[in-house]
C-alpha cells in the first residue's frame, strides 16, 4: 500500500502548484497509502486532516466521530483525498464534506489505487456542480463488477481494507502514526 501511495505521490507532486496544501485521510489509509503519498510530495508543505468514521452500512452513510486537523487556512491551492478504494463514496463524501466546512480548496484531487466504475458520477452527484466541477480523479483501475453477496469489488481489495491490514477492531479509534507525529510536531511548536 505504501508503494502504491508513491505512485499517486509521483502522479499529484507536479500537479499541486505552490503554497500549502491539504491531505485528507482515514486511519486505515494514514500509515500505509498516505505515509506513502507524503513521501513523494512536500511533505513540508502538507496540512493533515485524519477523520476516523462509523459506518452505517445497510444506509451507506458515514458520520464523522473523532478528528485529528492541522491548522487550515480558509482558501487553499488543493486538497488531496485519499482513499484505498472508491467504491460507493459514502466515505470520500462525509470526509470531503466535513473538510469542505473549514477550507474552500480550489483543486480537489480525489486518489485511490482502485475505484469502481461509476462511483465517480455517483460522487459527483452528491455535490453542488461547483464542488463537483472541481474533483480530478487520480486512479489507477476502474474495476466493473461487486460481488452480491458481500458487496466487495472484485477482484480488487473490496472495501474492507482494515481487515487486510491487520486493523479489524481497531477502528474507528486507533490513532495512526501518521497522526501522532503531525501531533508531536503540532505540540512542539507550540
Amino acid at each position: 500500500m505504501k508503494d502504491l501511495g508513491r505512485y499517486l505521490g509521483d502522479h499529484l507532486k507536479t500537479q499541486l502548484g505552490r503554497g500549502k496544501f491539504a491531505v485528507v485521510t482515514t486511519p486505515e489509509d494514514a500509515d500505509f497509502l498516505t505515509t506513502g503519498l507524503l513521501e513523494r510530495v512536500p511533505r513540508e508543505r502538507a496540512l493533515l486532516a485524519c477523520f476516523w468514521t462509523q459506518r452505517l452500512e445497510k444506509q451507506d452513510v458515514a458520520s464523522v466521530v473523532q478528528e485529528f486537523i492541522q491548522p487550515l487556512p480558509r482558501t487553499l491551492p488543493s486538497v488531496v483525498i485519499v482513499k484505498s478504494i472508491i467504491s460507493s463514496g459514502c466515505i470520500v463524501r462525509t470526509n470531503l464534506e466535513k473538510f469542505l466546512t473549514l477550507a474552500r480548496p480550489e483543486r480537489i484531487f480525489i486518489t485511490a489505487p482502485v475505484m469502481l466504475k461509476g462511483a465517480d458520477e455517483t460522487l459527483r452527484g452528491e455535490f453542488s456542480p461547483e464542488v463537483a466541477r472541481r474533483f480530478e480523479f487520480v486512479t489507477f483501475a476502474v474495476d466493473a463488477r461487486r460481488d452480491s453477496k458481500t458487496r466487495e469489488v472484485v477482484p480488487g481489495i473490496g472495501g474492507w481494507v482494515e481487515e487486510r491490514l491487520g486493523l479489524k477492531g481497531k477502528s474507528p479509534r486507533f490513532a495512526p502514526a501518521l497522526v501522532r507525529e503531525r501531533l508531536q510536531h503540532v505540540t512542539a511548536t507550540n
